[in-house]
C-alpha cells in the first residue's frame, strides 16, 4: 500500500498524464525515470499466479514479477534472480546461484529456501500449464541460503527457457497461504507494483514503480498501463488518437501503421506450421506414404504466405532454427520449399489421385489455415476445415484425435522444448501417439550433450523430421509486432513475451 500511495501522489489529474522521477541509480548516479508507458494487449487476463497462468498472459506479470534467469535470444540467457548456473549429471543436474539481497514486495527475503518452495508448490498444483516442467523436477535441495539444486527426472537443457518464463517467476511464499487474493494480487520481486485501486480486472492494470526494487537502473519507466483490448481495431484506434504508446497488432496492418509514423518492433515470434498427424494412416490412408507427405511440404508457396496473412514480418524457411543456433541444419537451407510441378509428381507415384482430409484450427489462426488449405487445393489435396472458438476446445478436439492434419502455431523453443511438443510420444501435438525410434534416439542423446554436441545432433534430428520423414513442416515464421510510437525504445526482441516489451527494455526519449 506505501507504494501504491506514492503513485497516487506523483499521478495527474488523468491516468495518461505524464510522471518525472528522479531515483538513484545502481552506480550511485542520479537515473531519471520517464513518464508512464501506455500500452495494450490482445490476450485476455487470467491470473497472476505464474503457476496457473497460460504463457498467453506473460506480458501481464512481467511488470511485478523477475524470473530466475533472463532471456534475450532463442538460446541466449543472462542472470537475474539466479546470478550463475551450471548443468552437471548429463544435464539431470541444475545447480543455481542466487542473487543476495532481494526481497519480496510484502518484505520477505528471496533465498534459497523461497525458490525451493516455488517449485515444490509448481509440483503439487494439478492442472498448470506448466505442469510437464515441474514434473521433470525429482528433487530441489538447498545448499546454503544463496544456492539451490535442482536433481531432474530427464536431462533437459532447455529448463533455463522455462525458468526465463512463469515457472521462474518467484512468489513470496506467504502469498502461497491465500492462492485465491494472489491470483488477483501478486506478490514477486518486480520493479512495479500493482496498484489495485487503479486497475480493473478485465481492462486495465496500472503497475507503480517499486521504491525498493534491487535493481532500479531497470526503471527507466515510473508507471506502467497495461489495458485489455482483444479487438484489433480497438488497439489500434487507440494509438492513433494517442491514447496509447505501445500495442500488440496484427502483422498485415504494421506497414499502415509505419506510414502513419509509429515504429513495428517485434517482440517475439511464432512458428505457424503444418504437421501430419495421421502419418501412420489411421484415418486418412493416403498419409502413410511418405511421399504424399512430401508433396505436401512442397505445395505452399510459403513466401505468398509471409505476405498475404503476415504482411512479411518474418521468414519463411524449413528450418526452424537461424544459422547460428542449435537445431539450424545446413542442408534445409539448399532443400526445395516450394515446387507445385514436384509435388504432383509425388503423388502420381503414390498412386493417389487427390484426397480430403480434416483438419480443426482455432479462430486467431484460421486466416493461415486457409491459406494453406487453398496452397494443397491447387494440387488435389482437400482440406476440411473446422474452427474451435477458444484455444479449450482446440486443444479437446486435437486429443481425441479430430484432426488428422495440424495446421496451427507455436511459441518460439528451443530444441529440446520443440521435439518434445511435436513429436515425442507424449507430446501435446502428436495427437496419435505416433513413435518416431530414430527421432526419438537423437532427441535422447543430444539432452545429454553439451551444448556444441547438442546443437549438431539437434540439426540432424529437426532436418530428419522435415525433410526425410516428412511430418512436421514449418510454413512461416512470424514476428509477434507491437507498433510504438515516436520517442519510445522498447529494447531488442527477446523471444520471452507475449507481444508486448518487457518495461524493463523500455526507454522513454
Amino acid at each position: 500500500m506505501v507504494a501504491f500511495s506514492q503513485a497516487r501522489r506523483l499521478a495527474h489529474s488523468t491516468l495518461w498524464a505524464g510522471i518525472l522521477l528522479v531515483a538513484q541509480g545502481a552506480t550511485g548516479g542520479p537515473l531519471l525515470a520517464a513518464p508512464q508507458v501506455r500500452m495494450a494487449s490482445g490476450v485476455g487476463m487470467s491470473t497472476f499466479d505464474p503457476v496457473r497462468a497460460t504463457p498467453q498472459t506473460v506480458d501481464y506479470l512481467r511488470p511485478v514479477y523477475d524470473t530466475l534467469v533472463t532471456r534475450l535470444g532463442i538460446d541466449r540467457f543472462e542472470p537475474c534472480l539466479a546470478t550463475a548456473w551450471e548443468f552437471s549429471d548429463g544435464n539431470r543436474k541444475l545447480a543455481l546461484t542466487l542473487r543476495d539481497g532481494v526481497r519480496f514486495s510484502d518484505g520477505t527475503r528471496f533465498d534459497a529456501e523461497a525458490v525451493k518452495a516455488n517449485l515444490e508448490r509448481g509440483r503439487r498444483i494439478e492442472g498448470s500449464p506448466w505442469a510437464a516442467v515441474y514434473r521433470n523436477i525429482e528433487r530441489v535441495t538447498v545448499a546454503g541460503s544463496g544456492r539451490v539444486e535442482l536433481q531432474l527426472v530427464e536431462p533437459n537443457p532447455a529448463l533455463l527457457e522455462s525458468l526465463a518464463n512463469m515457472p521462474g517467476m518467484m512468489v513470496s511464499p506467504k502469498a502461497f497461504q491465500d492462492e485465491t487474493a494472489l491470483a488477483r494480487q501478486p506478490v514477486g520481486t518486480g520493479g512495479w507494483l500493482l496498484d489495485g485501486q487503479r486497475s480493473v480486472h478485465g481492462t486495465q492494470y496500472v503497475f507503480a514503480r517499486n521504491k525498493d526494487y534491487w535493481n532500479p537502473a531497470a526503471q527507466r519507466v515510473d508507471t506502467v498501463v497495461i489495458q485489455q483490448m482483444t479487438e484489433s481495431a480497438a488497439r489500434v484506434n487507440a494509438l492513433r488518437s494517442g491514447q496509447l504508446d505501445v500495442a500488440a497488432v496484427p502483422q498485415d496492418q504494421a506497414a499502415a501503421l509505419e506510414k502513419l509514423g509509429f515504429r513495428i518492433a517485434a517482440a517475439n515470434r511464432v512458428h505457424y506450421l503444418m504437421a501430419v498427424w495421421d502419418a501412420g494412416g489411421s484415418v486418412v490412408k493416403p498419409l502413410a506414404d511418405v511421399r504424399v507427405r512430401r508433396a505436401m511440404s512442397l505445395a505452399i508457396d510459403r513466401q505468398a504466405v509471409l505476405k498475404v496473412i503476415f504482411g512479411g514480418r518474418g521468414t519463411a524457411a524449413l528450418n526452424f532454427f537461424p544459422e547460428g543456433t542449435a537445431g539450424h541444419d545446413p542442408a534445409l537451407d539448399r532443400t526445395p520449399s516450394y515446387d507445385p510441378a514436384k509435388a504432383r509428381q509425388l503423388l502420381r507415384e503414390a498412386g493417389v489421385d487427390g484426397f480430403a482430409v480434416d483438419a480443426v484450427v482455432q479462430t486467431n489462426n484460421a486466416r493461415f489455415a486457409a491459406a494453406v488449405a487453398g496452397e494443397l487445393a491447387k494440387v488435389g489435396i482437400k482440406v476440411n476445415l473446422k474452427t474451435m472458438p477458444d484455444t479449450g476446445s482446440f486443444q479437446a478436439a486435437v486429443q481425441h484425435r479430430q484432426s488428422p492434419l495440424g495446421i496451427f502455431a507455436h511459441q518460439t523453443a528451443m530444441p529440446e522444448t520443440l521435439y518434445a511438443s511435436l513429436l515425442s510420444p507424449s507430446g501435446r501435438y502428436n495427437p496419435f501417439g505416433l513413435k518416431y525410434a530414430e527421432l526419438e534416439s537423437l532427441a535422447k542423446d543430444a539432452a545429454r550433450q553439451p551444448p556444441s554436441e547438442a546443437g549438431r545432433l539437434y540439426g540432424a534430428l529437426f532436418g530428419r523430421m522435415i525433410a526425410t520423414e516428412a511430418v512436421v513442416f514449418p510454413v512461416v515464421h512470424a514476428d509477434i509486432v507491437a507498433a510504438v510510437r515516436r520517442g519510445i525504445d522498447t529494447g531488442p526482441q527477446t523471444f520471452a513475451s507475449a507481444g508486448l516489451p518487457d518495461p524493463r527494455n523500455i526507454v522513454v526519449k
